[in-house]
């Protein structure tokens, strides 16, 4: 019996890339954890400075704001494709013309 793909991984393995799947593993539990600090913390600071300087909630607000912007950005940085060595394609120009 086969194994749906995602169980298996054998279409969510890149060929080119050799490394243990722990270590593919590690790499994705580091970048989910520091797109969810730099969420979260932000705002927890905010927090923080409005209880000591009695201004709640504008830091909190601030915070939080500046925390899902930071995020947001680093997330889609992230997801993007990357470029290939050698590869003269932009994802805006959709390639070479000639």
């Amino acid at each position: 019996m086969r194994l749906p793909f995602c169980v298996s991984g054998e279409t969510m393995k890149n060929p080119s890339d050799d490394r243990p799947p722990m270590v593919v593993a590690a790499e994705w539990v580091s970048r989910i954890t520091t797109i969810a600090l730099e969420m979260a913390l932000p705002g927890v600071l905010g927090l923080w400075i409005d209880k000591k300087a009695g201004t709640l909630p504008l830091f909190l607000v601030l915070g939080a704001v500046f925390g899902m912007t930071t995020g947001l950005i680093h997330l889609v940085r992230m997801t993007a494709p990357r470029r290939i060595e050698g590869d003269d394609r932009t994802p805006q120009s959709g390639g070479n013309k000639k």
